[in-house]
C-alpha cells in the first residue's frame, strides 16, 4: 500500500518577483465539478426567478419584448457571472465561494479585467 506521504503533490511552487517562493494549492478535478454544479444551479434559480418576473409583467411589456428581455438577460447572466464574480475581491464565483476556491494569476494575487495585477 503506498505511503500517504508519497501522494501526489497539490502544492505549486511559485516564485515571486521579489525573490520570494510561495505554495500555491491547485483544485482538483472534483472540486472544480462541485463548484461549477453550484455555480449551474446558482444561474438557473436566477433565470427562472427572472423569467416568472417576466410572465407577470409581459401584459405591461407584451410577449415579444418580455421573450427578447428574457433572451437577453439569459446571454448576460451565462456568460458574465463567472467573469464579473472572479475579477471581484473575493476572486470566486458563489460556487466556488462555498468550497474555499479562488481564481488566482501566476503569482498568487487576485485577477483582474485586464489580466494584470494593480497592486
Amino acid at each position: 500500500m503506498l505511503d500517504p506521504k508519497r501522494r501526489i503533490d497539490t502544492l505549486q511552487l511559485v516564485e515571486l518577483a521579489e525573490g520570494m517562493e510561495i505554495h500555491l494549492r491547485t483544485a482538483g478535478p472534483f472540486l472544480r465539478l462541485i463548484a461549477w454544479i453550484l455555480d449551474l444551479i446558482i444561474e438557473g434559480v436566477a433565470l427562472i426567478f427572472l423569467y416568472l418576473i417576466l410572465i407577470l409583467i409581459s401584459p405591461v411589456l407584451g410577449e415579444t419584448v418580455s421573450e427578447g428581455v428574457y433572451l437577453l438577460s439569459f446571454f448576460l447572466i451565462w456568460w458574465f457571472y463567472p467573469v464579473f464574480f472572479e475579477i471581484s475581491p473575493w476572486g470566486a464565483t458563489l460556487g466556488k465561494r462555498a468550497l474555499g476556491l479562488r481564481v488566482v494569476n501566476e503569482a498568487g494575487a487576485g485577477i483582474t479585467m485586464g489580466g494584470v495585477n494593480d497592486s
